[in-house]
């Protein structure tokens, strides 16, 4: 007989697991989403075939929630997906405080550290955004206005054009590396027991598309801090709209939505099979 604490150790280590893996879902079901909706803005047969699509547009991550929640069951959709969603925030809080990944508190580890509670922070208030569409907390129109106010504020000083201009950074650096994730398959080292070759070959492509769009939104936010133009400093839907227009932006678009397709195929792979520990 074991002690009664591991035994209860590892029910937590279990629920803990199963709030990751849900967090893992709801992450895939939004980039996929992206995708599907990214293809069938620029493709009508597409757009006709996958007919919940309706009006397909190109969109970010806030519009695969809108979308969502005008499914049949939409608003039962929006309070799992804010379910799921804070549980992927609450893992990747885990991953920063508690050192999940085994990082370290060396300069490179808490840098890494840092990066997966600032991932936690973008996804709550993306959790935050999907229950307002559910009605829970009011205010869900999602025109942007408010993250313009405070873009607005920081570009008033100086010192803010310069902060936003390092977000900028920061969004290319984490681009550049998940295409270097993508190339080496470091993310495969995390997964127990899924090592078929189609796999890893689709999430390649699905980290290294989403690695290519974070370096597109860091361009953005760049410019806007270099114009200190904050109606110019917006996120991954106002990135993808933002090729359309550009030569050979169909091609771009079309590779970057089956990416993002394949990058939400990732997320299910990792919520099967990614090694959690608490």
């Amino acid at each position: 007989m074991q002690p009664d604490s591991v035994q209860t150790g590892r029910r937590r280590s279990s629920k803990f697991q199963f709030v990751a893996r849900a967090g893992y879902v709801a992450k895939g079901i939004v980039y996929g989403t992206v995708g599907l909706l990214t293809l069938g803005a620029i493709y009508e047969w597409f757009g006709e075939l996958y007919s919940g699509l309706g009006d397909a547009e190109v969109t970010g991550t806030r519009g695969a929630l809108e979308k969502i929640a005008s499914q049949p069951f939409g608003n039962f959709l929006l309070i799992a997906m804010t379910a799921g969603l804070a549980g992927y925030v609450v893992w990747r809080l885990v991953q920063a405080i508690n050192d999940a990944e085994d990082k370290g508190s060396d300069a490179s580890g808490l840098f890494q550290r840092a990066g997966f509670f600032i991932s936690g922070s973008m996804y709550a208030l993306l959790a935050l955004y999907a229950a307002q569409l559910a009605g829970w907390l009011g205010g869900g129109e999602g025109d942007g206005s408010s993250q313009r106010e405070w873009t607005a504020r920081l570009m008033s000083h100086e010192w803010g054009i310069w902060l936003i201009g390092l977000v900028g950074v920061a969004f290319i650096g984490v681009g550049i590396y998940q295409c270097y994730r993508s190339a080496t398959r470091k993310f495969e080292k995390k997964w127990q027991g899924s090592n078929n070759p189609w796999t890893v070959r689709l999430a390649q492509f699905g980290v290294a598309a989403r690695g290519f769009t974070l370096m597109l939104i860091g361009g953005i936010v760049i410019n806007a801090a270099i114009q200190a133009d904050p109606d110019e400093a917006r996120g991954l839907g106002h990135a993808l709209r933002s090729l359309q227009d550009q030569t050979y932006g169909t091609v771009l678009l079309t590779v970057i939505g089956a990416g993002l397709i394949c990058y939400g195929l990732y997320c299910f792979v990792n919520a099967r099979y990614r090694q959690i520990d608490s």
